[in-house]
Formats: structure tokens, C-alpha cells, sequence
């Protein structure tokens, strides 16, 4: 009987002890300063459209008379951050010890649409249209088309917007293209012309459609071909038609 009641009362003490424990932990979080801001810029490339003294000096904005972890909303913060318009996603949360964690995936540029009419924009890898920014420039490709300058969200609504982005994320993504073509044109017809680095012949791609089998032969031409006729050998290299390059 004593040793029931022993157990039973080990049994309650242990769960006040618990209770008080989890109570003790939880006041202690409540009243935790902000002791650290660790942000975290997962960078795909050398752009540096976003800086950590950028998301800092936002901080020490918004909170600078908060003391305590529990005043600072994470989801909120989130939401700010994200509305920049070169960050792709964010997400933020905080530790029992006095930090708070930021992690940001910014957005690639890939072009600059160079407009007569309106101001230049940049277009990301998922097509989407930016402003420019007042802090950083991108060395990026050229696009001039009158087409995709009258739109304001994305390049994917107009016409042959998917084959366009792909091919601008060929060009990319393609150091070897990247390195080589500075600019492309697209007509109102949506037909390509590309300008290269060192050359001064134009490359007419004609739709963008089968994009990636037209630039695959457009590298052999440069690889194989090029060197030994020379590169200034050509004004124009036509490969509108399917199987033919037509150099003149």
C-alpha cells in the first residue's frame, strides 16, 4: 500500500515537474531577445540583385523597438520579403536560443528587353518581367522585341512565349552561347535573329520553334566549319529552314 502510494506521488511529481519545466522553457522563450540574424542568399549565379545589409536595414526598420522573439512574426516578415521583385521565395523561423534564421532564393535574370517606347525590364528564367533595379545591373542578353515590350507580367503570354523562354534559357544556360551572343531580335512575325560577340555576321533562327536542334547545328557550324573558312568569312547564316544552313 505504501509503495502504491509512494509511486503515485513520484508519478505527480514528476508530472508537476514537467509541467513546470515546459511552463519555465516557454516564459524563458517569450522574454528572448533577438540575439542574432543569421540571412542565408542561396545565389545561383553572380547576380547581386539582393544583399543581406538590404534585408538588415528592413529589420532594424520594422522592429527596432522590439526586444523579444515573441513580437517577431516570422510569416510576416516572410511575406514582406517576398514581395521584392528579385526574390523568388523566402522563409524564416526562429531558435530557442535568440536567432533569427532568414533564407532567401532570389531570382534569375536572363535578359534585358530593350524597349523604344517603354522603359527596359529584365525577364527571369521562368519568364517573368521585372523592373529594373537601382542598385544593381546585370550583364546580361539583349532582347529587342516590340512584341514582348507591351507586356507587363510575363513573355508567356505572348505568342510562342514558351519557345522564346526556352530559347533564352538555352542561350543561358549555354556557356558556350552565353559567351558568344549578345543579342536577339524578334520580329513581329516572332522570328529570331541573333548577334554575336566577336562576329559580324547575323544568325537568322527564323520561329523558335525546334530551337534547341537549330542551335545544336549552329554549334557544329561554329565549331567544325567556321575556323577553317573563317569568321568573318559570312554576313548571314540563315537556319529558318528545317536540315539546312544557308550562309551567305
Amino acid at each position: 500500500m505504501i509503495y502504491r502510494w509512494i509511486k503515485t506521488l513520484s508519478l505527480v511529481f514528476g508530472l508537476l515537474l514537467l509541467v513546470s519545466s515546459i511552463f519555465i522553457a516557454e516564459k524563458k522563450y517569450i522574454d528572448q531577445p533577438c540575439k542574432r540574424i543569421n540571412i542565408h542568399i542561396k545565389n545561383l549565379s553572380d547576380q547581386s540583385f539582393i544583399k543581406e545589409k538590404d534585408i538588415l536595414a528592413y529589420l532594424a526598420k520594422k522592429y527596432e523597438n522590439t526586444l523579444s522573439l515573441q513580437q517577431i512574426k516570422s510569416k510576416n516578415i516572410e511575406t514582406i520579403i517576398k514581395s521584392h521583385d528579385f526574390i523568388r521565395f523566402c522563409t524564416v523561423y526562429k531558435t530557442w536560443k535568440g536567432d533569427l534564421n532568414i533564407l532567401i532564393l532570389p531570382k534569375q535574370v536572363i535578359a534585358r528587353m530593350t524597349c523604344s517606347s517603354e522603359t527596359d525590364r529584365y525577364i527571369d528564367e521562368v519568364g517573368g518581367i521585372l523592373p529594373l533595379s537601382t542598385s544593381y545591373a546585370a550583364r546580361v542578353l539583349l532582347v529587342d522585341s516590340e512584341i514582348l515590350c507591351k507586356l507587363k507580367s510575363s513573355i508567356r503570354d505572348a505568342p510562342y512565349g514558351e519557345a522564346i523562354l526556352k530559347a533564352l534559357n538555352l542561350i543561358d544556360k549555354d556557356p558556350f552561347w552565353k559567351a558568344q551572343v549578345t543579342h536577339i531580335s524578334i520580329d513581329n512575325r516572332n522570328e529570331l535573329t541573333l548577334s554575336t560577340q566577336f562576329n559580324r555576321h547575323k544568325v537568322y533562327l527564323g520561329s523558335p520553334d525546334n530551337i534547341e536542334n537549330k542551335m545544336k547545328k549552329l554549334k557544329i557550324f561554329y565549331k567544325d566549319i567556321l575556323p577553317y573558312k573563317g569568321w568573318n568569312s559570312y554576313k548571314r547564316i540563315n537556319l529558318k529552314f528545317d536540315n539546312q544552313i544557308v550562309c551567305e
